[in-house]
């Protein structure tokens, strides 16, 4: 008798199952084999069947439509889940991937997930039957999870916008990036109306190259970094960001210097494998932005804590960085009294972007003048982008290992016959730059021979090479690092001995014969404390390093020292303008020789 009921009951399900999709305004859109059993999915939503006491079943309104896409674990094994795709309120698709421990107790953190996109769920027991539909789903497709965009392994690479490139299925669940839309236009337009401006025009060429540098980083093992283009305002710099950001994504989505570190860390690993564009080095502190280029270059974040109390995941990117600003990387440390050291300026190259012809343009391409000329490109990047980019990673994807072994030749080619073109001045500094723009030029090298850039061959190339020598060229000799060395000296010990310092408008205190007198606006230095300063450098030559810099006044004739006020008990002194306390590298060519002091 039991089991004639039973079968009456599931003769019951399956007829009103065949009812309900026979009803044009509730059609199912999932195969219904996957559906758990006692519950039907249909347009309308998902429903549970009721038995009701004649044997018959009625069905009860769960919530909205949703079903489960794939089962999902992380790479390591863990983080078991499920993927779900539901309707929201407003008829939007989303997906959700749900962990198997937030079911553990009463589920309330996954009902209140799915409450949070705006998924309608009826009251009460409705919602213990929608948890047990999403536990008992069956399914056969899995998928990955993974908080890492860029590279996740050989074949699949992440881009900001959490697609996924390659076979592999892959799902991203880290944090979201607020982009606008991705792509637009098509390649062929960004071709035509953006990349086929760059010939001529080597800052140009080199912003798109060093963009689409970012995926070779991590496969060939390279350290993170990029350029900085130095330059007046309105002299177009803004615009190299804008073309090198329509690669991966919208000229929009340039990024502001300005912001926290953790901030920044963030942004970072959204753009990681790609290109990360910063404009407007003014907007950060001094404080911030020596902490910054370390971090952005060196691919690792800080390590902090969880919501749970314990220690979350630091963030970890390896990408290039291009930024833009009126001053450059020495210029920015020293307004918070840093000196800029080797490292930083390397991670982060300083280009003079304002003295081509036209700003920063060589080339206008029939353009009337830069500015045109500049709007042009802006106009383009915003109408054509987000193609070049994923592009460029398919065509790797699609090549295995060639187009690595072939990177690595065209660097190790690039680097010969950069060494050989600047053989007397490339030293250990100047090679690791090198080698970085060796990366640009090979990564635009490559995106032209896959039929992306429409550039002839050797362009970036030629490029890279050029812009390597305007590098070298901002660069300090031995001899500016020398003499900037000895300002910074005797501005050190005047600050150190400013007590010490006998002010000869004043009477004269008992005591020593002091290091240093003042006069009105000089300090008048014995032979002896000069020496003293200096050490082992040549006192003259510490003499001229000053006088040309407007900060020590020359005796009469050849007397280097000048006569010594009366009272000081001396006959002669260096005399030394007291505005080598506010001295600084304000000026572009003296703030890039700060470059290699420490090294």
């Amino acid at each position: 008798m039991k089991d004639d009921a039973k079968e009456m009951e599931t003769t019951s399900a399956l007829e009103l199952i065949e009812e309900v999709n026979e009803r044009s305004d509730l059609e199912p859109e999932v195969d219904e084999t996957f559906v758990p059993d006692g519950f039907v999915l249909t347009e309308q939503g998902l429903y549970k069947l009721v038995p009701l006491k004649d044997g018959s079943c009625d069905f009860q309104w769960i919530c909205d439509w949703i079903h489960v896409k794939a089962l999902t674990e992380n790479i390591e094994g863990r983080e078991n889940g499920i993927l779900v795709e539901l309707r929201t309120r407003k008829g939007t698709l989303r997906e959700l991937i749900v962990l198997a421990k937030h079911f553990s107790g009463s589920g309330t953190r996954v009902i209140a997930e799915l409450l949070d996109l705006g998924f309608r769920i009826a009251p009460g027991p409705a919602r213990k039957d929608l948890l047990r539909a999403l536990q008992e789903w069956n399914h056969y497709r899995w998928c990955i999870s993974t908080t890492k965009r860029g590279w996740v392994n050989d074949r699949n690479f992440i881009l900001p916008d959490s697609s996924v490139l390659g076979p592999g299925n892959f799902k991203f669940v880290g944090q979201d990036v607020a982009m606008g839309a991705p792509k637009n236009g098509t390649l062929e337009g960004w071709r035509t109306e953006v990349a086929s401006k760059a010939p001529g025009n080597p800052l140009v060429i080199l912003a798109i190259a060093a963009s689409l540098a970012g995926p070779l980083l991590a496969q060939l093992g390279l350290e993170g970094g990029g350029v900085h283009y130095r330059g007046g305002s309105s002299s177009g710099k803004s615009t190299l960001l804008n073309t090198a950001a329509s690669v991966w994504y919208a000229p929009g989505e340039v990024q502001s210097w300005q912001g926290t570190i953790s901030g920044m860390e963030a942004k970072a690993a959204a753009f990681n494998g790609t290109c990360l564009c910063l404009d407007e080095l003014a907007e950060v502190s001094a404080t911030a932005a020596d902490t910054l280029i370390y971090v952005l270059a060196n691919g690792s974040g800080k390590a902090r804590a969880n919501s749970q109390g314990g220690q979350a995941e630091a963030n970890r990117f390896g990408l290039v960085i291009q930024s833009s600003g009126e001053i450059d990387i020495a210029t920015k440390l020293a307004e918070g009294g840093r000196t800029a050291q080797a490292g930083q300026t390397l991670r982060l190259m300083d280009l003079q972007a304002d003295s081509r012809q036209h700003g920063v343009f060589d080339t206008l391409h029939d353009l009337p003048d830069g500015r045109r000329f500049s709007e042009h490109l802006k106009t383009s990047a915003a109408m054509h982008h987000g193609h070049a980019g994923p592009a460029f990673v398919d065509a790797l994807l699609k090549r295995g290992t060639v187009p690595f072994i072939k990177a690595q030749g065209l660097i190790a080619h690039f680097l010969y016959t950069t060494r050989e073109r600047h053989e007397e001045s490339v030293n250990d500094i100047a090679d690791r730059a090198m080698k970085r723009f060796a990366v640009y030029a090979a990564a635009g090298e490559l995106a032209t021979a896959y039929g992306l850039t429409g550039w002839p061959p050797r362009t970036a190339y030629d490029a890279a090479q050029d812009m390597f020598g305007l590098w070298l060229q901002g660069q300090a000799t031995p001899e500016e690092i020398a003499e900037i060395k000895a300002v910074r000296r005797v501005q050190a010990f005047l600050e150190r001995h400013g007590e010490d310092c006998r002010d000869l408008d004043l009477p004269p205190p008992d005591a020593d014969t002091p290091l240093v007198f003042r006069k009105d606006q000089f300090a008048f230095l014995p032979r002896e404390t000069w020496t003293m300063i200096h050490g082992s450098v040549d006192p003259r030559k510490a003499a001229h390093a000053l006088e040309t810099r407007g900060l020590l006044s020359f005796g009469d004739g050849r007397n280097m020292m000048a006569k010594a006020p009366t009272g000081s008990g001396m006959s002669r002194g260096y005399k030394v303008h007291l505005s080598i306390l506010d001295w600084k590298p304000s000026e572009m060519s003296e703030s890039r020789k700060l470059i290699a002091i420490s090294t």
